[in-house]
């Protein structure tokens, strides 16, 4: 599978793809462009430091990345989340390409239809969150975590950088954070290999990273958004 048209149809249908050794003579950026239209998060966000194409290299905690996952979690394993879920309306896709990858690190997707089944309806229904503040006197937008746009629905969630506003919020970040997951709903993907691609439906996905060994830091992976595909 490594048609266009083919990947379009699988993430319409499975809410992923992942396309081993694709056309690794390639750059992420020319991959990204006969898949999609790729997303400039510098044209919204010019100040934010965040390029077209975006290098992801596991790193050590620190408080210059406090604004990123790396910042909190370091090497051990990110919680699942959307990409840019603070944003009104998250980046509908991204794809995620190896450049330097190891076997003992997953990249895991959470299904729609998984968490929708953990965190009940009566709480995902009514739930409002809003960004992290990065001040007290910061003002907050409240969001919905299940969303509908242009006729299709989708989820935001983060447990890093939303905060929940009301009861039934509060309600589901408490079953997310103690969720017994069982491993037959849980997608592992392997960025391994370079050229190895996943392309991930953000808005029917939760995805998370595992922990990163000492032997595999020097793990490198691109990451670019997409507003549509095919």
């Amino acid at each position: 599978m490594d048609d266009v048209e083919s990947i379009a149809k699988k993430i319409r249908f499975e809410g992923y793809a992942f396309i081993n050794e694709w056309q690794p003579s390639l750059n992420t950026e020319e991959v990204a462009s006969e898949v999609g239209s790729i997303l400039d998060v510098e044209k919204y966000l010019p100040n934010a430091g965040i390029g077209k194409i975006q290098r992801l290299n596991p790193k050590e905690p620190s408080k210059e990345l406090i604004n990123q996952y790396s910042g909190s979690y370091g090497l051990d394993e990110f919680p699942f989340h959307s990409d840019l879920a603070h944003w009104q309306i998250p980046p509908r896709y991204l794809l995620l390409r190896c450049i330097r990858g190891y076997k003992d690190v997953l990249t895991n997707l959470l299904p729609l239809s998984v968490f929708e089944k953990i965190i009940e309806k009566k709480y995902l229904k009514f739930a409002l969150v809003c960004p992290r503040r990065k001040s007290g006197v910061q003002t907050i937008c409240p969001m919905s975590i299940k969303f509908k746009t242009s006729g299709d629905v989708g989820v935001r969630w983060d447990l890093l950088f939303l905060q929940p506003l009301n009861a039934p919020a509060r309600e589901a970040y408490k079953i997310m954070l103690y969720a017994p997951w069982d491993e037959k709903e849980i997608i592992p993907a392997c960025l391994e290999k370079p050229g190895d691609t996943l392309i991930i439906d953000n808005w029917k996905m939760l995805h998370n990273r595992t922990t990163v060994p000492f032997s595999s830091q020097s793990r490198e992976i691109e990451r670019v958004y997409l507003n549509s595909i095919g």
